[in-house]
């Protein structure tokens, strides 16, 4: 699953803004087989002195956390392609008149679990059944670490 963390500035992002960051961020992981509801996107709006950069109140400023945990980058050519993508997603800030920074953390898919369950493997027959239903259900290997 991603989760996308946004922690911004007062009035930096509107309903609208936070809305459409969401489908697009969604559709970036639907488009390559991830069910929707592994898609987590994050808004925390942050206060003047609750966001402090450099031991100063920063506005007109994004920091964004994203979390890898039900795929992980392969090879370079993976990593440096889907920070592309996270550019052109993030670019509608620089026409705010926004500062961003972000980071991509991923983590290890054994310590994940959905409904007590670990999800199915990566690209599954189950995995699919999830994307189709949009939601988990038990499968053979629920109560299986991804591992074995």
């Amino acid at each position: 699953m991603p989760i996308w963390s946004f922690k911004y500035s007062r009035d930096a992002l509107s309903e609208p803004d936070k809305v459409g960051l969401a489908k697009d961020i969604t559709q970036l992981y639907t488009s390559v087989g991830l069910p929707a509801f592994y898609v987590n996107v994050q808004f925390f709006e942050m206060g003047p002195t609750d966001m402090l950069v450099g031991g100063e109140s920063r506005s007109n400023f994004v920091n964004l956390s994203i979390v890898h945990i039900a795929r992980t980058f392969k090879t370079e050519t993976d990593r440096s392609d889907f920070l592309k993508k996270i550019d052109l997603i993030l670019e509608r800030f620089r026409n705010k008149g926004l500062d961003w920074e972000y980071f991509v953390v991923e983590t290890l898919r054994q310590q994940w679990k959905i409904n007590g369950m670990y999800p199915p493997l990566a690209s599954s027959d189950e995995e699919k059944e999830w994307a189709r239903l949009n939601r988990p259900v038990e499968h053979n290997r629920a109560h299986l670490s991804p591992l074995l």
